[in-house]
């Protein structure tokens, strides 16, 4: 029972040792290494698949994400030795596409696979699968006894049907995030990356691990461009980062001058090069191919950090954000990005719009010393843009945790879209106490928002409130 792992162990342990070997060419080492890697994940893809379907296999799962990860940081780590960039930028988007897509799958349907209504797809696919099998099971009994027909003809045809099959499966995988994960998502090569990047769109990589530590930029039309950071950068980037949520994790710091806040923004942008990585995304040349919007996709602790308003070295009160006509959009991954636009759209499609009604918390402070004078304007300002069906606005002493919940539960089963705004203090404390301050000593917490359900009309909750963006883990 234990082979698997130990197999996917030896293989991991010999493609470490490779990637440091002193003998031979160390080009063909580091080669040989990557192939090693490629193996380990071809085999955790099918087991992940297996473990997907069962409800057992909590520890088996936690075990291969494991695996998964170190291998694929090694892969990333070997085919940037190698310089080969375009496999890199397609083995970070397998990676980060798989693991959180499997994570999405957990929470919305307990790991187990919806029917998500695309029928037609999935009668295709499953011809598509019964002929490579049927295919498969006669090249088995060809090579393994006399027969009529030659090995060369059935290995052809058993080609096809996995071709049609893989075909199948892609375009089925494009239309239902369920069926991707409960099977295996397919790898994108750099060209398919690129045919999912509007024209004029680019997506900005990060990278952190080490002396491999990089930014690849992807384009829809032409090679990615790289920056490479060197031991030095990734110090200065550590530090930065690390003072940055240390002063929004200080209660004192909130009171910083904007001149403080800024020169934080400052050192942020500095350790990252984003002068050079701006160079990058707009190139020498003002011509049509020049990216009018990016994807950001970050990286470990990057995931805490404003790369779109840090400021630009040289360029007067200038961000990412402000010179991309098309906007800066953050994403985890650029499949989960394409098929949250294709959910969107469809859903544009069938229902036709309707406004939604408004349901917000107003300043819910009994102390006045305490009182959010601004929260009163703020939720005025956007009941004033009629941009909704309807108010209902819990104000003051009304906006009690029962009363929220009555609401918010009213909304939820009116089947009507709706959107919540928040125009309120916020606590932050223990992983689980943290939350929104409603009125006199009521909260609401995250603890409270375990088993809550905001219905599946619910188009956005803003938490206007201090305290938001913050985290257990620095």
């Amino acid at each position: 029972e234990s082979y698997p792992a130990d197999w996917a162990q030896t293989r991991h342990n010999l493609g470490s040792v490779l990637t440091t070997r002193m003998l031979g060419d160390p080009a063909e080492n580091v080669d040989r290494a990557i192939e090693c890697f490629h193996e380990i994940l071809e085999h955790h893809s099918s087991y992940r698949a297996m473990l997907r379907r069962s409800s057992d296999a909590t520890t088996d799962k936690a075990a291969v994400a494991r695996q998964v990860a170190k291998t694929t940081a090694l892969l990333i780590q070997c085919l940037l030795r190698r310089d080969r960039v375009n496999d890199a930028v397609a083995a970070l988007e397998q990676s980060r596409g798989v693991s959180l897509a499997e994570l999405a799958m957990d929470v919305d349907s307990g790991g187990v696979a919806q029917n998500s209504g695309n029928s037609g797809l999935r009668a295709v696919w499953r011809d598509a699968r019964s002929t490579l099998q049927k295919a498969l099971r006669q090249l088995d009994s060809v090579e393994s006894g006399p027969c009529t027909t030659t090995v060369e003809e059935v290995r052809a045809s058993a080609r096809r049907a996995e071709e049609a099959e893989r075909a199948a499966r892609r375009a089925l995988e494009a239309e239902d995030l369920d069926f991707a994960v409960a099977h295996d998502l397919i790898p994108w090569s750099y060209s398919e990356i690129q045919d999912n990047l509007d024209n004029g769109m680019a997506a900005m990589y990060f990278y952190l691990s080490g002396s491999f530590s990089e930014v690849i930029i992807a384009f829809h039309s032409r090679s990615p461009a790289v920056l490479r950071y060197t031991e030095d950068d990734i110090h200065n980037i550590n530090n930065a980062i690390q003072q940055f949520l240390l002063t929004i994790h200080d209660q004192a710091s909130r009171r910083c001058s904007t001149e403080e806040w800024w020169q934080l923004l400052t050192r942020l942008s500095a350790a990252l090069r984003m002068d050079e990585i701006l160079h990058l995304l707009k190139g020498d040349t003002e011509d049509d191919r020049q990216p009018q919007s990016v994807v950001i996709l970050p990286h470990e602790r990057l995931h805490a950090v404003p790369i779109d308003i840090l400021p630009i070295a040289n360029r007067q009160n200038e961000s990412l954000a402000s010179v991309m006509p098309g906007g800066c959009s953050y994403a985890p991954s650029l499949r989960l990005f394409r098929f949250a636009q294709r959910r969107a759209q469809r859903q544009r499609d069938v229902e036709p719009f309707v406004p939604p009604a408004l349901m917000a918390v107003q300043n819910p402070t009994c102390d006045a010393a305490l009182s959010l004078k601004g929260a009163e304007t703020e939720v005025h300002a956007i009941r004033a843009c009629g941009a909704h069906s309807t108010h209902s606005v819990l104000v003051g002493r009304d906006a009690t945790k029962s009363a929220f919940i009555s609401h918010v539960q009213h909304f939820a089963s009116s089947n009507a879209p709706y959107v919540v705004h928040l125009a309120c203090h916020g606590v932050h404390s223990t992983r689980w106490e943290s939350g929104i301050v409603l009125a006199g000593t009521d909260r609401f917490t995250v603890g409270d928002t375990i088993g809550f359900h905001f219905g599946d009309h619910c188009r956005l909750c803003v938490a206007s409130a201090c305290s938001t963006a913050l985290n257990d883990s620095l």
